[in-house]
């Protein structure tokens, strides 16, 4: 979120909007805006001009290209469509957008957490694709074992 914040003018963090947004999604990466008044409260944002501001935060996200705006039937921003992040701060830190120090620690956060998304964008910026059959060979994970608990027997 800082790196998003630091991509952002001076003064306009994005960042809180995006996670507060992101704890919204599920596996498709596609939320409806149906609601900007409670997003804009937990996103931080009080008062008059909440909703104002947070609309504000979710076109400038749209601008850096963390989403995409799609309109429908609550106007220009009824529904956002979800980029990986580190997608998009990879091609940032590619451009000389990005702070070293901040890129680094992203990199080894994500070696913690064992996601390797930056891997799959090169020194140009551009997507890498994967191996032909690659993703047709991934092993399934076994199915958990159920322990059925056995009930104590009554007493008569």
């Amino acid at each position: 979120m800082s790196i998003m914040d630091g991509l952002s003018e001076k003064g306009f963090p994005v960042g809180q909007t995006y996670f507060e947004m992101w704890c919204r999604l599920y596996d498709e990466l596609f939320l409806t805006l149906n609601r900007p008044e409670e997003m804009a409260f937990y996103a931080g944002f009080t008062g008059q001009r909440a909703v104002r501001t947070w609309r504000d935060r979710v076109k400038r996200l749209a601008e850096l290209g963390f989403i995409d705006l799609k309109s429908g039937p609550l106007g220009d921003m009824s529904y956002a469509v979800f980029f990986n992040p580190y997608h998009i701060i990879k091609r940032a830190y590619v451009r000389g957008d990005v702070a070293e120090d901040k890129y680094r620690a992203l990199v080894i956060r994500a070696n913690e957490i064992g996601a390797f998304d930056l891997d799959d964008i090169d020194d140009k910026g551009e997507l890498i694709p994967p191996p032909v059959g690659e993703d047709d060979e991934e092993e399934k994970p076994a199915p958990k074992k159920r322990i059925r608990l056995k009930r104590p027997a009554k007493a008569a």
